[in-house]
């Protein structure tokens, strides 16, 4: 998307800079109040400080007011395996928007996540000790269980908030 990012707006797609932090759009991440998103998002946007949902929402909508678009695009492979109360939390964001609000969700091969997901360990944390296999942190419970995102539940928590004729799923 980047690299076609012009010829996107001239179709009439925006793809907001206000959620970008680096590659994806994980400042949706820090709207829904992910802590590690939220942390990087205060720390890439210091008048954020305090209140980074309504920072975020005020930018989205105001980006979309200034541009051209029909079509808003946010790409995050974060998004899938949300809890419902987040995915409430950006749907009313996005019906702030518009009542239309369509999904698109991208499935890896899991020995291409494994492969990626060891790999953003590796270059995010260095060489460990502990086992990359199993889960290190997150709710409790969940601790020691395989990474890895449980497709069925994350599909059902967006399809219960999405009709099912919105949705795209390849």
């Amino acid at each position: 998307m980047r690299e076609n990012n012009d010829r996107l707006e001239a179709q009439g797609f925006l793809w907001p800079k206000c959620v970008r932090m680096g590659y994806n759009d994980a400042g949706v991440g820090a709207y829904i109040g992910a802590a590690k998103h939220v942390h990087r998002y205060g720390k890439h946007n210091p008048s954020a400080a305090g209140n980074v949902p309504s920072h975020i929402e005020n930018a989205l909508l105001k980006e979309i007011e200034e541009s051209q678009c029909q079509t808003i695009v946010f790409s995050w492979e974060g998004l899938l395996p949300r809890r419902v109360e987040q995915i409430e939390g950006l749907m009313a964001l996005f019906h702030k928007i518009t009542p239309q609000v369509s999904a698109f969700a991208a499935i890896r091969r899991h020995d291409r996540w494994a492969v990626s997901s060891y790999n953003t360990r590796l270059v995010g944390h260095g060489t460990m000790i502990k086992n990359m296999l199993v889960k290190d942190r997150g709710p409790k419970g969940r601790v020691g269980a395989p990474h890895g995102i449980r497709y069925a539940s994350a599909f059902k928590n967006w399809s219960d908030l999405l009709p099912l004729e919105s949705a795209f799923i390849n």
